[in-house]
């Protein structure tokens, strides 16, 4: 049975949440019957070798600067003449405007796009010319371009039916799905140096909160010296910023930079605690991925994280509040171990009802086989 040519647009292929949403759906795509391609706008990214193992073609076409729409968008548009994709599936801001515009050139393949972020939350981007022009390009595009709307999270859907004037019923919330690995029965055991490991995997960027993190663990320093220690994972623009700041609070902190996937996973499951202090969030996917390896959770209530935390299972504190953050660590800390292993268990079976990579997929294939029925009928 021939295949269901399946086109991907995503603006680069570096590690991203974005970027390993989607490298985790191809090989079920691939399962369902798709054939899957992958444009990136830019073409350096260090995830092509995974897509093109998961049995995805990684097509460059040479696109140059992202503002440079017409020279971009008529390079689309010769690649969608030539291979014809049934589905064009966008993510990100760039990559949107650009499939957004192949309906104006008399490309009538059903157009989606996926929204990963809050990009216009307070602090999340500047307020300059810029912002202001992507948003009403944004808002042009995704209403009147787009046959389908996707959004990771019901916090991600509310943002952008509010700020690009549409309705929640405009929107597909599917979430971003994971691989379900192998439980880890192990338990928070004292270490040989008798602290307890909290870790936290993000990049290094203002909406993740990690001042606050910092100030958090000073805390914990201060009221149970020697009992933790703190690892970051991931890499970004405060990573000057936040060595001064540990060293100004006199906190030892492990920043342990980028890392590859692989290897993050591995220094994630060696955590006894996870620990997110996120302002904003789209989704939330290492809040997961820490559930999933068996770590309990203290997480902050905003965005998407409230789609993936349960008070039954997880510490949930207000952001912005080092105190109630230092609290929480505290309480998980203190966990009898029945309690401890009850809210790992809990906290991994709501992610695999609700998260795993294959039954969003199917919901995702699902919606694809509807937008094609309803070009059928126009």
């Amino acid at each position: 049975m021939e295949k269901t040519r399946l086109l991907f647009v995503i603006e680069s292929l570096g590690q991203g949440g974005a970027e390993r949403a989607l490298l985790n759906l191809v090989p079920y795509l691939i399962k369902y019957g798709y054939q899957v391609r992958i444009v990136p706008l830019i073409p350096t990214g260090n995830m092509r070798s995974e897509f093109e193992d998961m049995g995805a073609e990684v097509i460059n076409l040479g696109f140059g600067h992202k503002w440079n729409l017409l020279k971009n968008i008529m390079l689309l548009k010769g690649l969608v003449r030539s291979h014809k994709p049934e589905v064009i599936h966008a993510h990100l801001f760039f990559a949107g405007l650009y499939v957004g515009a192949l309906k104006y050139l008399g490309i009538k393949q059903p157009k989606l796009i996926t929204f990963h972020n809050l990009a216009y939350a307070p602090g999340c981007n500047p307020r300059n010319p810029g912002f202001y022009l992507r948003k009403l390009l944004n808002r042009h595009v995704v209403k009147h371009c787009m046959d389908g709307r996707i959004a990771v999270s019901s916090a991600v859907a509310e943002h952008y039916a509010q700020n690009l004037g549409l309705t929640l019923d405009h929107f597909d919330v599917i979430p971003n799905g994971l691989p379900i690995p192998v439980a880890n029965t192990d338990l928070m055991v004292d270490k040989p140096d008798g602290k307890i490991k909290i870790v936290a995997l993000g990049r290094l960027v203002p909406e993740k909160g990690y001042d606050y993190l910092l100030r958090a663990f000073a805390q914990l320093c201060e009221r149970q010296p020697e009992r933790f220690q703190l690892q970051v994972i991931g890499g970004g623009p405060l990573n000057s910023e936040l060595l001064v700041q540990a060293s100004d609070l006199g906190i030892d902190v492990s920043f342990l930079g980028s890392m590859a996937y692989a290897d993050a996973q591995t220094a994630l499951s060696g955590g006894d605690i996870y620990v997110t202090a996120s302002v904003f969030e789209g989704f939330g996917l290492s809040v997961a991925e820490a559930m999933l390896a068996g770590i309990p959770v203290v997480a902050t209530d905003v965005g998407g994280i409230r789609d993936i935390v349960r008070a039954s299972f997880s510490e949930i504190v207000s952001p912005r509040n080092p105190d109630a953050l230092a609290d929480a660590v505290l309480r998980v800390a203190e966990l009898p171990e029945v309690e401890r292993n009850r809210r790992v268990k809990e906290a991994r079976e709501f992610v695999e009802q609700n998260f795993s990579v294959d039954s969003v997929a199917t919901r995702l294939a699902d919606l694809y086989q509807r937008q094609l029925k309803l070009k059928e009928i126009l």
